[in-house]
């Protein structure tokens, strides 16, 4: 059996500061019919959470349209 590492998950706000936009922004992204921003809702409550390397690998997919 091999190993996993749980991928480094960030909030919406934490993925909004980083990629520099506003919150709202990220989930109209999230929201897309076309290639949507992969995104994990946690919970009731917890809001939604995304995996680092997924968004990284969807920016790249966006960029080489």
């Amino acid at each position: 059996m091999t190993a996993r590492t749980i991928p480094k998950m960030l909030t919406t706000q934490e993925l909004a500061d980083r990629l520099k936009m506003s919150t709202s922004e990220i989930d109209n992204r999230r929201n897309l019919k076309n290639d949507p921003l992969p995104g994990y809702l946690i919970g009731d409550r917890k809001g939604w959470r995304y995996d680092e390397q997924e968004v990284l690998e969807w920016i790249q997919r966006r960029r080489n349209r």
